[in-house]
């Protein structure tokens, strides 16, 4: 889990954006890795151990993308209702039953 202090300064959205390019980056690689297995290409064995590790540190990025989209989405909603922008499911609820006409 990253903990705000060691954010260094970026904000939530920064550090979302840079994670989520890591992991279209290690995506991208992984479908590569994909398509030189359908072509009957492998991984030599001296390169194996170092590419097991790499596979794993990517896990470790998409693990964090999670949770920091997580915390993005709580923040979001908290700062929305310190400014008001929410309304109870109750209103919600009635609001599209109108919109649908849905009978009570």
């Amino acid at each position: 889990m990253i903990h705000p202090a060691d954010a260094g300064g970026r904000s939530v959205q920064t550090m979302t954006i840079e994670i989520r390019n890591a992991s279209l980056e290690a995506n991208a690689k992984i479908q590569r890795g994909i398509e030189q297995l359908d072509r009957g290409e492998g991984i030599p064995e001296d390169q194996l151990d170092a590419h097991l590790s790499r596979l794993k540190v990517q896990q470790q990025w998409l693990d964090i993308a999670a949770q920091v989209d997580a915390f993005e989405g709580i923040r979001q909603g908290l700062q929305d209702e310190e400014k008001g922008h929410l309304r109870s499911a109750r209103q919600a609820l009635e609001a599209f039953r109108r919109k649908h006409a849905i009978p009570c």
